[in-house]
């Protein structure tokens, strides 16, 4: 592993470089292709789409987009976040807390069994409002997704944020993430971590197609895709930017551009190639006093898709999932936002996403006034805008939770 891999795969369809990737709105009633299905399902003859687990059909907006929801399962009423407050944590109330933590991922080891995360951390008992100068990445691990996870080192000093951690095909670990280098490696879960030559990607999202080829997507002003054939040279090409519809806040002279904004893309692949970004999408307009334009249930996430990486689609109607989480015993906590979404994969394959991790702010309703999100940061559209509750300084505390997503007849819709 300590050798220099060269993937040496060409990228898969001779028309992949082209500069824009085109918007296509997912489309409403019987499917033709799979693509009708979000590429979450199979088109069956009779033009109905069979969802593959853990997605099924949307049960809000004026049209039907098979297989754009996740299904959640009900939460565990003990339930301890995954990182963030350490042993003082007890539950998934706001309180003031130390560490504060900002999401990651999870990546699971054969050798020792365990699953490690690696978590967008505060130093110095900072609030997340410290993101741009405190931010480390702390590597913590656990038996199961769904446990509390327990630090065992800091992998990455400060400054480095939004880290993205994946394997490559050939089993080193990697973090992507922003600040100091943009891109770490390591034998191993626990390190020493080395820096790898990487170009300026803000808010990386790393992906290896099933051919081999690396792709990133970055969020620089928009979606922006890249890819190599060797991640260890640090020359990526530009492949596309995608082109966002008029329901994310794209298209020309669109009114609500200013307030509807898209970041924090997470690229993967499903079982036969097929692009997949989870975003964090976000509507300005959204907190309080309440706007009658804005969003509701506030919004926080989007689902793109491609069966090439060019022509690629967009699910409005319904987002993939809300900041609502509904436990066991029937109670519903409201967050006011998730974002950094990232997926933890298994089943037989290991290409069915099982968990969803998210960097959230469990802060909602003023104590006082008793307003959702009052109290936070004011952002056009509105005085007190939840997207902005996490960096509000005073509140600024959030941690990294996650939601373990439903099988096929099972679970219960995003709410």
């Amino acid at each position: 592993k300590n050798q220099r891999m060269t993937l040496g795969i060409c990228v898969m369809l001779s028309g992949l470089w082209m500069a824009e990737a085109s918007a296509t709105q997912a489309p409403a009633g019987p499917c033709q292709t799979d693509l009708d299905c979000s590429l979450n399902g199979h088109c069956n003859h009779d033009g109905s789409c069979s969802c593959s687990a853990p997605w099924t059909d949307n049960t809000r907006g004026a049209v039907v987009e098979p297989c754009s929801v996740f299904m959640v399962e009900p939460h565990p009423d003990n339930y301890i976040p995954a990182y963030g407050g350490g042993p003082t944590r007890t539950s998934t109330a706001w309180m003031k807390q130390n560490p504060t933590s900002w999401g990651g991922n999870i990546l699971f080891d054969k050798v020792d069994g365990k699953f490690h995360l690696y978590a967008s951390a505060m130093a110095n008992g900072v609030g997340l409002s410290g993101w741009g100068h405190d931010s480390e990445i702390d590597h913590a691990v656990a038996d199961d997704p769904m446990a509390q996870f327990v630090k065992q080192d800091t992998a990455l000093m400060p400054e480095a944020h939004n880290a993205a951690p994946i394997r490559s095909p050939n089993g080193t670990y990697m973090i992507f993430h922003i600040g100091g280098g943009g891109l770490h490696v390591s034998d191993g879960p626990d390190g020493p971590w080395r820096p790898v030559k990487f170009f300026g990607c803000n808010n990386p999202a790393p992906a290896f197609h099933p051919n081999g080829t690396a792709f990133v997507v970055c969020h620089n002003g928009g979606y922006s895709m890249y890819s190599t054939d060797d991640v260890w040279s640090g020359d990526w090409t530009h492949v596309t930017s995608l082109d966002f519809p008029p329901s994310w806040g794209g298209g020309a002279n669109n009114p609500n551009a200013t307030f509807l904004r898209n970041e924090d893309p997470y690229l993967y692949f499903d079982a036969s190639g097929g692009f997949h970004v989870l975003g964090h999408r976000y509507d300005y307009r959204d907190g309080y006093p309440v706007n009658p334009n804005q969003t509701m249930p506030v919004l926080v996430s989007g689902h793109a898709y491609s069966r090439d990486g060019l022509d690629w689609r967009f699910n409005s109607a319904q987002q993939p999932f809300d900041p609502i989480v509904t436990f066991t015993n029937g109670t519903v906590q409201q967050f006011s936002t998730f974002e950094r979404p990232h997926l933890v994969f298994g089943g037989p394959n290991g290409t069915t996403p099982t968990h969803l991790v998210s960097a959230v702010q469990p802060y909602w309703l003023d104590p006082q006034t008793g307003n959702a999100c009052d109290g936070c940061d004011a952002r056009v559209g509105s005085a007190h805008s939840c997207v902005v509750c996490k960096t509000s300084k005073g509140i600024d505390y959030t941690f990294t939770l996650v939601l373990k997503l439903g099988s096929s007849g099972s679970g219960i819709p995003a709410e």
